[in-house]
């Protein structure tokens, strides 16, 4: 009984270890989609949320200065940089939102975190979404 639990916990394990390198090759293959403004095929400009992207609620909405982003901070690795940062809420009282805008030669991204209150007044549950699109380079091309 014993090795059966054991060889069970050591399959868990396995499968949540393969599914944190699956969510990293998710969040590249997202970012490839949502960066591939520059094919005639594909405009991209739709809005995609990763609600599951943290696994950990998060206990307060950290200063401008502390705040991080997964999606910009792979966006910045991919040779992007910021251009825009804001935050506000949602009316009337709804999720707090942190908006990071990106540019990298003419594809432009907006990032969101949103922090979504939960039912403890201390604990907030965490999404970002991203939305790029293709803007023409200066001189009409």
């Amino acid at each position: 009984m014993k090795k059966a639990f054991a060889a069970i916990l050591f399959l868990i394990s396995i499968s949540c270890s393969q599914r944190q390198s699956s969510d990293k090759d998710f969040i590249d293959k997202l970012l490839d989609l949502a960066t591939a403004t520059s094919s005639e095929e594909y405009r991209g400009e739709e809005y995609v949320q990763l609600t599951n992207l943290y696994d950990k609620l998060a206990h307060d909405i950290p200063e401008d200065k502390d705040e991080k982003l997964i999606l910009v901070e792979r966006l910045k690795q991919r040779g992007f940089e910021v251009t825009h940062r804001g935050r506000g809420n949602f009316p009337p009282l709804g999720p707090r939102i942190v908006i990071v805008e990106l540019k990298k030669e003419n594809c432009v991204c907006e990032v969101n975190k949103i922090y979504y209150a939960t039912v403890a007044d201390t604990l907030y549950q965490q999404a970002e979404g991203i939305n790029c699109k293709r803007v023409n380079k200066p001189g009409g091309v």
